[in-house]
């Protein structure tokens, strides 16, 4: 019977929330890996579980990831942490569902405080022609790669490729990762019905930093990267265009309309959708096949002392 290795890391005050409850899960083809600074504690709340290894680890939660990966022996892995609960029999079933299907990944039905971000296939087996028709919707949107935490990956994928997190690119780490071993899988499997809820999430990273831009071109080549060695690439720009083209309509024209006072919001509004495209691409892109709003976008953003986002307009 394959077995799967939980890596649960609790670095920091109140880091061992919701431990017991991810013991609580059923399963003899389970093991436990709590890599922890806090290793007394979560030795006494683990006591008398034989499928538990504690490892003590001080440093972040990346670098912690990375302690447990070389202390898991199962050949399925699932990253968890304080904030993550899941329904129950969810690991014993995901572990089943792994080995008896031959799946490279099952993502799990992912639930949070503010919205409920269901799997984008629900209990098939994503064949490569599925792939062009729903994978690159998905992904572009930021849902497919935003956490590990709903993810059970195939051990043997990992270790072949001495895959770990990125602790240098800490901001876009488990993008990275996730990316990176979907270009390294093969037979794809989503089942909402397996479900894994955030009590609480990280705070996003600040999009007008120099460090946040910077580690995101890191991860948009990994992305590119991936979705080329899937034959994907042209479909995902398609996806983009269809994800993004109203949004960024309607902001164009907000700023493009001549003879109307924009209130001060409004023209807030519009700039912070623009500046998200922060290469300049998405906005090429459109801007592409809409001439007349091109010049009378850049019009506007000289008029406001844009500079940034006329130079990307007229790039």
């Amino acid at each position: 019977m394959s077995r799967l290795s939980v890596i649960f890391t609790a670095m920091g005050s109140d880091a061992l929330q919701n431990c017991d409850k991810i013991l609580q899960q059923q399963g003899n083809n389970l093991e436990f890996v709590i890599v922890t600074d806090s290793a007394d504690a979560a030795a006494k709340l683990s006591a008398g579980d034989s499928r538990t290894k504690i490892v003590p680890h001080s440093g972040d939660v990346l670098s912690a990831r990375n302690t447990g990966l070389k202390n898991a022996t199962g050949d399925f892995v699932l990253f968890a942490d304080s904030t993550c609960r899941y329904s129950d029999g969810c690991f014993e079933k995901a572990a089943a569902a792994m080995e008896s299907e031959n799946l490279d990944l099952l993502v799990l039905g992912l639930e949070s405080s503010d919205k409920t971000v269901r799997a984008f296939i629900d209990g098939n087996i994503i064949t490569r022609s599925e792939y062009l028709e729903t994978l690159p919707r998905f992904i572009t949107t930021g849902a497919g790669f935003d956490f590990v935490c709903n993810k059970v990956f195939a051990k043997h994928i990992i270790d072949s490729r001495s895959m770990q997190f990125d602790t240098e690119n800490d901001l876009v780490a488990e993008k990275l990762f996730c990316c990176r071993y979907f270009a390294a899988s093969h037979r794809i499997k989503c089942d909402s019905l397996l479900k894994c809820t955030l009590t609480a999430t990280e705070p996003a990273g600040l999009a007008g930093t120099d460090r946040y831009l910077a580690q995101g071109k890191v991860f948009s080549q990994a992305l590119i990267d991936a979705l080329q060695s899937k034959g994907l690439y042209s479909a995902a720009q398609n996806a983009i265009m269809d994800s993004y083209s109203k949004m960024l309509y309607r902001h164009l024209v907000l700023l493009c309309r001549q003879n109307s006072t924009l209130t001060d919001k409004q023209r807030a509004d519009a700039l912070a959708a623009m500046s998200k495209t922060s290469d300049g691409t998405l906005l090429q892109l459109y801007l592409g096949n809409q001439p007349d709003m091109k010049h009378k976008l850049a019009a506007q953003l000289f008029k406001l002392g844009q500079w940034k986002l006329l130079i990307k307009t007229m790039g």
